[in-house]
Parts: C-alpha cells; structure tokens; sequence
C-alpha cells in the first residue's frame, strides 16, 4: 500500500517488461506463433511482441512507469504512447503500407499482410498506476486528469479503438486459465461484447447493464464459469451474453443490471470450474503432442507420392501441422485426448476424430500400430501409409463418416509406433488421396 504521496516504482520496466510478455505469450498461445520486437523494413520497430497464427494477429505493447500521485498525469501519457503505436501498427497492417519482418526460433517470414483478416490490439502495463487511480485513493491529483481519458487508456476496453488494457497480474490471471489460441480470441471477443452490453433483449424497450469493478479477473473468471466449457461456443464461436443470466426469467425486467464483483474470490471453490479443472488435465496430453512435433522436428523426414526416398524437411514444411494442432480449444483437446486414451486402453487399432466446430474440414485419425520388435524406419513408413490409405478409404466409403464426407478436406494423421514400452510418432497432414472402392475392399477397410 502507498503511503501519502509516496511514488510507486513499476514492477518491471524496459526489457524486463517486455520479457514478462514475451514469457507468457509464449505459455498462452504457444513459441511458434509469437515474435519479439517485429521490424518494419525500414527498420522502425512494429510492436514490442506479436503473436501471428493463420490470418489473425496480437498486437502487444508493453510498458512499465512510475506512478506519482501529484503527477498522474504523467502515467496517464505514457498509456496513450502504448495506444498510439498500437493503432499505427494496425494502421500499416489495414493500409499494407510496409512490410514486416518476424523472426523467431522456429519462422522467419515477411509479410505485407494481405492475409490478414482479424486484429486483435492489447495494452499492457507492469506499473500499478491503474489500480491507483481506480481505488479512488485520496493522496492522487484527480485534477489533472481527464476522466475521459483515463477511462479510453486505462480502462479495460476501448470500444473506439477496440484496444484491451491490461495490468501485469490481469495478463497473468488470464494465461494461468485460459491457454489456448482459440479460447483467448474468444475471450477477447467476450471482454468486447460484455463491456459493450451487446446481450439479447427480451422485449421492447429493455435495457440490459453489465458491470465489473476494477478487477478484470472478475470478468476473466464470469467468461471461465459461463463460456469455458460451452458446446455453443466451441460449435459456433458465437458467444450467448444471455447465458450469464442462466434460469432467471429476465422477459419480466424492464432494466437489468448485472455485476461480476467478487466472480475471481469464489471461482477456484466453484463445483462447476473445479469440475472443469479436473476434465481439462487429461487434454494437455495434446499439447505435449504439439510439443513432440517442436522438438522432433530436426530428425523429421518426407516420402513424396512419386517416390519413396526419405528427404530433410524443413520446419516451415510442418507449419501446416502445428497450425491444425495448435487451432483447438481446451474443450477440444478433452474430447481428442479422450479417444486417443480410449483408443489405447482399449487395444483399438485407430480412431477417426473429426470436430464439431461449424467450419471444421480437417479430420484428425490416431493410429496404434503394435510391433513385436521395435520398428524400423522402413517398417514405420509402411505402416504409416497403411494409416494415411486406410483414412482415405473410411471418408470416401465408410458408414461413421457419412454425414462428414463432404466437409472434410485434409486429415492429420498421428501414427504411433509402439513395442512394449517403447514408442515413435509420426505426423502427416494429407490433401485428399484419390482411392475407389475396389481398392479399399482389397486392403480391408470397407
């Protein structure tokens, strides 16, 4: 706690700050995808860390200030400087106006972003000036701040920016329970919606409020309690305000008024979330998955259709595959390591999983192939193109896939190698294989 006009030093500052974001970025949204200090080719920096995946791109700047309570003003500049290089950074993506270049251990890549489609733009400060100024402590000059101003640059969401500011321990809360690429968009598209009280009126005339005091991790913990684990969401990506409200008959109010306080204080002893706590450790078997193909790639190898010479690969070869992986909800990877479990456990010899997300067109098909001596590679290749012709098959001519046939268009295809205790994986994402009935009859599929 300050004492009377004492200043605050920032947690972190400089490289150091920009180090915390680097760090969590990476843990949220996983190291391939995220970049520390893109350049323009001019040289100008684009943004203290990125996060690129697919069309969709995070724009993180970070900054750490000292908050003096009779020049709050001062701490008030420094986020409107984050907010600027944030919008000039969206600007050059929205105009294409320079190329960027991102650099990290795994890509290396220019871009002028005309694949671009979604940008998402967050703020973060390592000082506790924000929670200063909300606490409405008595020892701050609120004179020489513009309460506009501090509400569009320190507040949580700036709807005419679409900016989302957020303080070190928020960004901390949020990484601990929200993990995945898909899950974090759809809470950045959550925060955008509840602070803008875009729920569903239930008759003329109604108006609906919904308010958070000064701590986002209530709004963090109301999304986990309400959106986590919610088939709606998963399916269609479409986030149901209404769904806060649960049984209460809301037609009958003419004004409605939700708040969120206190939602951080009782989640971790909430029967629902600690019910989700529970089914969600069985899915970080696919992230270890993920991070199997990170590590293993070095030793990774290609077979071509023309020939069956092994050929290098290049890790930019495999983006492909850790883009499919990497693009599943928490919910998701529960349901996938689920089959993959029951597969083994149940001595099965593969498993056709293929996501109920509206939009979904890849299939992903585990395999256990058991040898009574460890494989080699030869023998690895062979069962693995069993595995990619025999998925092939299942879509073009097997009964369970029917109702998917026309929707899927790639499979991936994870083939473990197993003698005893001993085992290898393989990975393979394939474009559809040409194969007739006849032939599928013959290698027994159908």
């Amino acid at each position: 706690m300050s004492t009377d006009k004492e200043i605050i030093q920032p947690k972190l500052t400089g490289k150091e700050a920009e180090d915390f974001v680097e760090f969590f970025s990476k843990k949220t949204f996983l190291k391939p995808w995220v970049f520390r200090s893109p350049k323009c080719d001019d040289g100008d920096e684009f943004s203290d860390v990125a996060v690129v995946f697919k069309d969709t791109i995070i724009l993180i700047e970070v900054k750490g200030n000292k908050f003096d309570p009779n020049n709050p003003q001062r701490y008030l500049k420094e986020a409107k400087e984050r907010h600027r290089q944030l919008l000039r950074s969206r600007g050059i993506i929205e105009r294409k106006s320079k190329k960027v270049n991102f650099t990290n251990e795994f890509f290396s890549f220019s871009t002028d972003f005309s694949e671009t489609k979604k940008i998402y733009l967050i703020s973060i400060s390592t000082g506790p000036g924000e929670m200063e100024i909300s606490s409405g402590k008595t020892d701050i000059d609120y004179s020489k701040l513009n309460h506009e101003d501090v509400g569009k640059y320190l507040g949580f969401f700036d709807n005419n920016t679409n900016i989302h500011s957020f303080t070190a321990d928020e960004m901390v809360f949020a990484s601990k329970h929200i993990d995945t690429l898909k899950d974090f968009f759809w809470y950045l598209d959550f925060e955008k919606k509840f602070l803008g009280n875009e729920f569903e009126t239930k008759k003329e005339g109604q108006s609906i409020i919904a308010l958070v005091d000064e701590n986002r991790e209530d709004m963090i913990s109301i999304y986990l309690l309400n959106y986590y684990w919610d088939d709606e969401l998963n399916k269609t990506g479409n986030i149901n305000l209404n769904k806060i409200f649960g049984s209460a008959e809301i037609e009958k109010a003419d004004m409605i008024m939700y708040a969120g306080a206190d939602t951080r204080n009782y989640l971790e002893d909430d029967k629902h979330y600690k019910k989700i706590q529970e089914e969600k450790k069985i899915s970080y078997f696919w992230d270890n998955l993920i991070n199997h193909v990170l590590s293993e790639y070095t030793y990774a190898y290609k077979i071509t259709g023309d020939s069956n010479e092994r050929k290098n690969i290049k890790i930019d070869e495999i983006k492909s595959v850790l883009e499919e992986m990497s693009y599943t909800s928490r919910l998701e990877r529960v349901e996938f390591s689920e089959k993959i479990k029951e597969t083994d456990e149940k001595g099965l010899n593969f498993r056709n999983i293929f996501s109920m997300a509206d939009g979904a067109e890849t299939l992903f098909s585990y395999s256990r192939m058991d040898y009574e001596k460890f494989p080699t590679p030869e023998e690895q290749d062979k069962k693995s193109h069993q595995h990619l012709y025999s998925v092939w098959c299942r879509i073009k001519f097997g009964e369970n896939l029917k109702p998917f046939k026309d929707k899927i268009k790639k499979a991936l295809l994870i083939t473990r190698h197993a003698h005893g205790n001993q085992s290898a994986l393989s990975f393979a994402l394939s474009t559809e294989i040409l194969v007739d009935e006849n032939f599928c009859r013959t290698v027994g599929v159908i």
